[in-house]
Order: structure tokens, then sequence, then C-alpha cells
């Protein structure tokens, strides 16, 4: 639950990026910020896919398949 949580957390902070922007910001103006948002989503999503037993890999493709 608490990885959940965070992985939720993680993802709205993404949007810290944009919120004082004003203006449309191009990805290349704050790369960097956008960088560290997604590892730390992705780096909560690998630990609870770990904690779940489950193959995230796999979990990508069946995903892909079904979209």
């Amino acid at each position: 639950m608490r990885l959940c949580i965070s992985i939720s957390l993680e993802a709205v902070e993404s949007l810290e990026v944009f919120q004082w922007s004003g203006e449309e910001v191009k990805c290349t103006e704050i790369i960097d910020k956008i960088k560290v948002e997604i590892a730390d989503v992705v780096n909560y999503c690998v630990l609870m896919s770990d904690a779940c037993r489950l193959n995230l890999d796999k979990l990508y493709w069946i995903n892909q398949m079904n979209n």
C-alpha cells in the first residue's frame, strides 16, 4: 500500500515541473527536472512489482498488446 501511495505522490510531483510556468514549456527547457521525476516514479514501480513478485517487463508487454 505504501509503495502504491509513493507511486501516486511521485507522479503528482511531476506536475510541479509545469505548475508555475505560466505558458507552454518545451521539454528541452526542463528536461533535467522531468528526468528526476520519471526516475522516481519508475523506481517505485519497480519496487512494487518486486514486492508483489511480478515480472514488470512481462506486464509491460501484456499491456502493450491489450492497448
